[in-house]
């Protein structure tokens, strides 16, 4: 990795997966152990961090190689790129014994029994019409059932439709930018790029290849994927949860026939949502939408002297038709203060409504797991009814509305010590109502 320096049932925020022999799989996406905290930057990984990434190998003889990354996504099945399953030489597909697959694997040169498990396959799916760059995917169906641990456990499936503009962290042991493979996993968050910004980088290259089961994802800054992070997954996280949304599977080359990946060029990943029904047929698993709030779409900034004329004209200023004595009445008084709530309303942190339809508040709301609610019109928490001294003059019922989306600062870490841009936007899924309440 280049960088610069069958059926899923939701229960409130739990996944369950019930596969198609109908037994119940661990919650996908979660890891036990780990912090997985969110990065702008590639970095190495921690043993556990990402336990349903796993290590494709190719035997050659007595011989044998780590060849591509793949994605647990059931007790059996791995899903990888089907390049990753042919034999370079002559286009052919490998035959099964010359493929395994090795499981809790975080070091590629230390293989500990205690954390790995090492599977055969036992049958290999690709989808029809398969090219070099097109349909470059593939399930792998193991030939032994994987043992659930901490550090091997599956992945869930993205099934959103639409991930340009969000971010999404890639893992692997790619080529680093010492021209050597990486022996520790690592991982990197990518932007998904718009087709027509890919195209303009390389227009002879994706103008032939660019179609609806792939999208572009990286940088040009040398940050991005490169040989042997191949059928790795980007994955997506919402609501605390891990979702597989693309395959790594081909970049631009350098000019220099070295048939390394250009390092100033977008990355092409296999859209894991376009071949959710084949992935079903294939498995017997089912999906359903993911509806948690993503990260909002990245668009072009906006000019400090534009900014202004976006926000309410009138804001910060309250006269209520409640007057006790000339002075505002305290459960009225900051009609402004929001409520950031998990999918089973508890609360997470506070915000402030700054127009009808953003909340501003930190981005440390956002480290660990996602918001799903916000609430506004409260005052005391866990108070069915909020008044003031007198019964007769109490606040109507509360308000809750729906994320869309979030942006975090870019600049934001976990890791300052100074905390600085420490902040964060809240798209609401509908206007705000302004009513002398809120």
């Amino acid at each position: 990795m280049k960088v610069k320096k069958s059926i899923i049932v939701l229960l409130s925020t739990v996944l369950v997966v019930v596969c198609c022999n109908g037994n119940i799989l661990p919650e996908c996406g979660i890891p036990q152990i780990g912090g997985n905290e969110l990065i702008t930057n590639g970095k190495d990984t921690a043993p556990g961090d990402w336990p349903w990434h796993a290590a494709i190998y190719h035997r050659k003889g007595s011989s044998t190689n780590y060849a591509c990354g793949g994605t647990i996504i059931s007790e059996n099945f791995i899903v990888t790129a089907a390049h990753c399953v042919m034999n370079a030489a002559n286009g052919f597909q490998l035959a099964l014994n010359r493929i395994f697959v090795r499981l809790g694997i975080h070091d590629l040169y230390v293989i500990n029994p205690e954390f790995i498990q090492q599977h055969e396959v036992g049958k290999i799916f690709k989808f029809a019409n398969f090219t070099r760059f097109a349909n470059d995917i593939a399930l792998l169906k193991l030939s032994t059932i994987i043992r659930f641990t901490n550090y091997v456990l599956p992945a869930c499936i993205n099934v959103e439709p639409n991930i340009t503009g969000e971010f999404g962290t890639v893992i692997g042991w790619g080529l680093m930018e010492t021209e050597e493979m990486s022996p520790v996993l690592k991982m990197v968050d990518l932007p998904v790029i718009e087709p027509v910004a890919c195209l303009k980088t390389d227009r002879v290259l994706f103008g032939q290849t660019l179609d609806d089961g792939l999208f572009c994802a990286g940088y040009t800054n040398g940050t991005g994927v490169c040989n042997g992070d191949s059928g790795g997954g980007l994955f997506f996280r919402r609501t605390n949860t891990w979702f597989l949304g693309g395959i790594v599977s081909f970049s631009q080359l350098r000019p220099d026939g070295s048939n390394k990946c250009f390092t100033k060029g977008y990355g092409v990943f296999t859209k894991v949502q376009h071949y959710i029904s084949w992935i079903s047929e294939i498995t017997g698993m089912s999906f359903q939408r993911n509806n948690v709030p993503r990260k909002c779409k990245a668009v072009e900034p906006i000019q400090t002297n534009m900014s202004s004329k976006l926000l309410p004209r009138h804001c910060g200023v309250y006269v209520p038709n409640r007057i006790m004595g000339g002075v505002v009445a305290q459960v009225f008084e900051f009609p402004w203060m929001a409520l950031l709530m998990d999918a089973r309303k508890e609360f997470m942190c506070h915000g402030t409504l700054i127009s009808r339809r953003y909340i501003l508040t930190t981005a440390d709301c956002f480290a660990y797991s996602l918001p799903e609610k916000v609430r506004l019109g409260e005052h005391t928490i866990n108070k069915d009814i909020d008044c003031n001294n007198r019964d007769e003059d109490c606040a109507p019922p509360v308000r809750d509305y729906d994320i869309e989306c979030f942006t975090v600062h870019s600049k934001f870490s976990l890791r300052s010590v100074s905390g600085a841009d420490d902040i964060a936007l809240v798209r609401l899924s509908e206007d705000v109502r302004f009513d002398g309440i809120v």
